[in-house]
C-alpha cells in the first residue's frame, strides 16, 4: 500500500503518519478486491480519504501556518472580518464574495458563507483561541478560511498582504482548492450516513481526486 501511495503522492513518506494511516486504511478496498466484492459497502474508503486531508490541513495548514499567526495578530484577523463586514451575522452571500473579489468564479449557492460566518465569529469573540478544532472541523471549513484568510481582498480598508500567506498559492490556486474541498464534503457526508458505495468504480473516482487534492495541497504549502 505504501508503495502505492509513493508512486502516486511524491511527499508521502515526509507526511505524518496520522496521515498516512488514514490515506492505509482507505486504500485497502483498492488493494484487495477480493475482499471486497460489489455486495460489500465500501463507503468507508471515503471517510478514509477525507479524513486524510483533514488531518493534513490541520497538522500542514492550522498547526504550522494558521494558527501561530492568529496567535501572533489577533486583533488584525478581528480588523480583516469587520472590513469584509463579516460581523453582520446576516451580510448577504453575494456581498461577502463580492468583498473577497470572488464573485462570479464560483456559484453563491456552493459558496461557504454558513461555515465562514462560524469562524470569524470565532474570531471576533477570540473563542477560536480555544475553540479552533471545533470550528474548524471537515474540508468545508477548511475551504473557507482559505478564502477567508489566504486571498488578499481588493480595497484600501485591507492590508497590503494576506493574513496567511502561502509560499506556492496564487488566488486561483487556492480558489480551486477550495471548491475541490468542498466538493469532497459534499461526497463524504452521505458516505457517513445512509449511503453505500458498492462499486470499485466510485472509489477509483474518489481515490483520483484525493490525489490530487493531496498534492495540490502539498504544492500550495511548500
Amino acid at each position: 500500500i505504501d508503495r502505492g501511495l509513493e508512486r502516486d503522492i511524491p511527499g508521502y513518506s515526509a507526511m505524518p503518519e496520522t496521515v498516512k494511516s488514514a490515506l492505509r486504511a482507505a486504500e485497502i478496498p483498492i488493494e484487495h478486491p477480493g475482499l471486497y466484492d460489489e455486495t460489500v459497502d465500501k463507503a468507508s474508503s471515503v471517510l478514509g480519504y477525507t479524513k486524510a486531508i483533514d488531518i493534513l490541513l490541520e497538522t500542514q495548514y492550522g498547526k504550522k501556518i494558521m494558527f501561530p499567526r492568529l496567535e501572533r495578530s489577533l486583533v488584525e484577523f478581528q480588523n480583516h472580518i469587520f472590513a469584509l463586514g463579516l460581523n453582520d451575522r446576516d451580510l448577504p452571500t453575494e456581498r461577502l464574495m463580492q468583498s473577497l473579489g470572488l464573485d462570479g468564479l464560483m456559484p453563491p449557492q456552493a459558496f461557504p458563507a454558513h461555515k465562514m460566518g462560524q469562524i470569524a465569529y470565532g474570531v471576533l469573540t477570540g473563542r477560536i483561541a480555544q475553540e479552533r478544532f471545533r470550528l474548524l472541523d471537515g474540508l468545508r471549513a477548511w475551504a473557507g478560511s482559505l478564502l477567508l484568510f489566504s486571498i488578499r481582498p481588493k480595497g484600501p480598508q485591507f492590508a497590503e498582504r494576506t493574513l496567511v500567506t502561502l509560499p506556492g498559492a496564487s488566488p486561483v490556486r487556492i480558489i480551486e482548492l477550495a471548491r475541490r474541498l468542498m466538493a469532497l464534503q459534499d461526497l463524504r457526508n452521505p458516505a457517513a450516513h445512509r449511503q453505500t458505495m458498492l462499486k470499485f468504480l466510485d472509489i477509483q473516482a474518489v481515490r483520483r481526486e484525493v490525489i490530487a487534492v493531496v498534492n495540490l495541497i502539498s504544492e500550495i504549502l511548500k
